[in-house]
């Protein structure tokens, strides 16, 4: 949800609640910031657009701050964004001769680690890369999906573990394990 950013709110805020509720709020310029829920909704229902504000006052109503300003600013035109979370990994290959895919097409993550946009850029920037080094442009599809394997793997794994987890409730230091590994991992040069 996209909502008005107080001059107070410098920098993205993240905040858990009872059964498991993850809220944040994250600046996208100098007037607007994004708000998000996450929530377990089993059986993923259907909530009509009109009920869509209502809804989210109700799941942030336990929290103050930003995110009480946030939810008391939410009116019958804010424009709310539900939908699950979803992720997958396509085992290579991803090409088929010389047309192949990349970034999400192949390697769809939650946003857990915030790593799913960077992995596409990396992607298009190795590929692009290996392409220009003149060679038989199939295997370099072959060699770029072993290239890149081992690194969409650990995001999109290692984000649905976290998902998981915070789901499950009470893991912080599993969950702080989990990102310090990924974050040591994603340091490296890829």
């Amino acid at each position: 949800m996209l909502a008005e950013r107080p001059s107070t709110v410098t920098g993205p805020e993240i905040y858990f609640g009872e059964n498991n509720i993850k809220v944040g709020l994250n600046p996208c310029s100098p007037q607007h910031m994004y708000i998000f829920a996450t929530i377990a909704m089993p059986g993923n229902p259907r909530i009509a657009d009109e009920d869509l504000p209502s809804k989210m006052r109700e799941i942030l109503a336990q929290f103050g701050g930003h995110m009480g300003m946030a939810r008391d600013s939410i009116g019958p035109d804010s424009s709310i964004n539900y939908r699950p979370l979803h992720a997958m990994l396509k085992q290579p290959p991803w090409h088929v001769g010389r047309i192949g895919l990349i970034g999400d097409a192949v390697h769809a993550t939650t946003p857990h680690l915030a790593s799913g946009a960077g992995l596409a850029i990396e992607d298009g920037l190795i590929l692009g890369d290996m392409l220009s080094e003149g060679f038989d442009v199939e295997d370099t599809w072959t060699r770029f999906e072993a290239r890149r394997w081992d690194r969409a793997r650990l995001v999109v794994e290692n984000s649905l573990m976290i998902a998981r987890i915070e789901q499950e409730g009470n893991a912080d230091e599993e969950i702080q394990r989990l990102m310090g590994e990924s974050s040591h991992a994603l340091a490296k040069p890829y």
